[in-house]
């Protein structure tokens, strides 16, 4: 059995209407009906490419049809401990039941179209022409760097939201949703009791079945750093004996020490370990196909050398690859020393924050990457966030700099965010809701989005490991009760100190970071930056030009700060994104930008309201 990443469309349309096609662009074809049957008067069709994955991914039984509609590997059943998105049709009680778990990378989106309602694991098969841009969207995104639920970047299409079953009846499409409680779905050892050896002990168990069940075949594809992380899962492919494991490893170059040290702790593992050397030239094609390799704009820079990486990866591995991702082991195994330092922030007077962020506004702070620029910055985070998103997922302090917000967008999505975190939270420990935030956002809807889409569509399986329901339910529930102050993620690190020497393991460590103040510079990612901000630009209505100017000037002469960047590259992405969608036949057209305070509601779409330049 091969394992496919499905690209799924759900039509429940009246029986006398013939279900819409998915879009033409850009599904992939071609594509396969997994599922036609009429059900309570409503016909009900299941699509889904690539061809041939259907019968891989889905089971009948009587009365009742399931398909998982992310990996596929074994057919599930109907758990609420499966970690990807799942289908029910339930012909007996004439329901479709849709279940997205609360770690789920792979999303799940709704839209009306007449009198179908129809479902896909992409939105851009439900963004149909003439779509509007929804501006709490935009806000969104040029925010937090991605879109929370129910957000996608059109009015018309809404994503559901992970943690619960949305239950549809055929009769008549009423929904209703049901919450899951992902903290006690099966009882768990008293984990404040356990001995350091038994607790290792545990994870470990843990961690290697979320490791076979994903890759059942025993050759999977580990995206390597020579981190902690990935480091992990390379020494559990190695102590299984999976000797056809392949480590793909991103280098920054000839000299690049990350890299060096990535094949010295392959060697050492005895696996293979192949290198990409990073090159801003190669950035120009991804670029230009944005809205083609991924669903919707992320802010995060490493997305190219992610999809040039994954290129590689298939090249090498074939159709049938599974790839292993070790993203999230930090946020259910680390430790938030951050969270301290935001608590000492806000224990200062309201006012002297907002001092703070003025004269980061008024002395031109932004542009710069100096300490006192960056304690500016994060004062005037503090001003104007709430402490959890503040100290969380907030990007960068460029609101009423960079562009315009309308307070009752931004009032909405402080809320969206809270209210989601709110339902989850039900842990004791304190950090609960700041672990469960960026667990949902940073890690689900934020980094793991750099890879997840990639397999849409492909003959490819991407799986990630440390986001396995059961390894988060064992990581967060120990996170206040197992808590080694000083050393975060101790205890991966002492099972990855068990199969490589220390020194490889307990060093510093930079994340997945190409040059990008080099590609800033020049090349293809200056000149994209420079169309993005440009009058027409898809964002004109919501950027300021002059401050964008600015900063685009800056980015060709000094380094930046990293938030700084993240935010250029959401603006050039965003952009670029829907402006190469709108190319291909979509038409979304804006809704009329931001409101700010006073202002009246937007007006109907396409009108561009007035825009000032800083």
């Amino acid at each position: 059995m091969i394992p496919a990443m499905l690209q799924a469309w759900i039509s429940l349309s009246s029986a006398a209407e013939a279900a819409p096609e998915p879009r033409a662009r850009p599904a992939p074809a071609p594509v396969e009906t997994l599922y036609d049957r009429p059900i309570a008067g409503r016909r009900v069709r299941v699509l889904a490419s690539p061809a041939g994955s259907g019968a891989a991914a889905a089971r009948a039984e009587t009365g009742r049809w399931t398909l998982r509609l992310g990996r596929c590997a074994a057919p599930p059943a109907e758990a609420e401990e499966d970690a990807e998105p799942t289908l029910v049709i339930d012909e007996a009680r004439e329901q479709a039941r849709f279940f997205v778990p609360f770690s789920a990378t792979g999303q799940l989106f709704q839209a009306r179209r007449g009198e179908a309602l129809c479902f896909a694991t992409d939105p851009r098969l439900l963004a149909r022409p003439g779509a509007t841009l929804d501006p709490r969207a935009i806000l969104c995104l040029l925010e937090f760097g991605a879109l929370t639920p129910p957000l996608s970047l059109w009015r018309e299409v809404r994503r559901l939201a992970p943690g619960r079953w949305t239950i549809v009846s055929l009769a008549d499409l009423a929904q209703e949703t049901r919450l899951v409680d992902p903290w006690s779905p099966a009882p768990e050892p008293d984990l404040a009791r356990l001995d350091a050896d038994s607790w290792e002990a545990l994870v470990a168990a843990r961690l290697d079945a979320a490791l076979r069940e994903s890759c059942p075949a025993g050759r999977p594809a580990i995206l390597f750093s020579g981190g902690v992380d990935s480091g992990l899962l390379a020494a559990r492919a190695a102590a299984f004996g999976w000797g056809d494991t392949l480590l793909a490893n991103y280098s920054r170059g000839p000299d690049d020490p990350e890299a060096a040290l990535a094949a010295a702790m392959a060697a050492r593992l005895g696996l293979r370990c192949v290198a990409l050397a990073d090159d801003p030239a190669d950035w120009a094609e991804p670029i230009r196909g944005l809205a083609a390799h991924y669903p919707q704009p992320l802010g995060d820079y490493s997305m190219i050398p992610t999809l040039l990486l994954h290129r590689r990866v298939e090249e090498l591995a074939g159709s049938g690859a599974v790839v292993w991702d070790g993203s999230g082991a930090d946020g259910v195994f680390g430790d938030f020393l951050k969270l301290a330092r935001w608590r000492r922030l806000y224990r200062w007077p309201a006012a002297a924050r907002r001092l703070a962020g003025w004269a980061y506004r008024a002395g031109s702070f932004w542009g710069a990457d100096r300490a006192l620029a960056r304690r500016l910055a994060a004062a005037r985070i503090s001003g104007e966030t709430p402490f959890l998103l503040a100290s969380m997922i907030a990007e960068h302090p460029l609101r009423g700099i960079a562009y315009d917000a309308d307070p009752r967008d931004l009032r909405a999505l402080h809320e969206a965010f809270a209210g989601a975190v709110a339902e989850i939270a039900t842990l004791p420990e304190p950090e609960a809701p700041s672990r469960i935030l960026d667990l949902r956002h940073i890690v689900c809807d934020f980094t793991a989005q750099k890879d997840a889409p990639l397999g849409l569509g492909r003959p490819v399986d991407i799986a990630y490991p440390f986001l396995a329901p059961s390894v988060v339910r064992l990581g967060v529930r120990a996170a206040g009760l197992r808590r080694e102050p000083g050393e975060s993620k101790a205890v991966l690190k002492r099972l990855l100190a068990r199969a490589v020497p220390p020194e490889m393991v307990y060093r510093p460590k930079s994340g997945f970071m190409p040059p990008i103040h080099e590609a800033f510079r020049a090349g293809p990612v200056r000149e994209a930056l420079a169309e993005a901000i440009a009058p027409g630009s898809p964002l004109a209505p919501w950027l300021r030009r002059r401050p964008m100017e600015v900063l685009l000037r800056a980015a060709g002469r000094r380094r930046l700060a990293h938030r700084t960047y993240n935010f250029l590259w959401m603006v050039l992405c965003a952009a670029h994104w829907i402006r190469r969608f709108d190319d291909a036949g979509g038409e979304a057209e804006p809704a009329g930008g931001p409101r700010r305070a006073g202002a009246p509601p937007a007006g109907p779409a396409g009108a561009a309201p007035g825009r000032r330049d800083g």
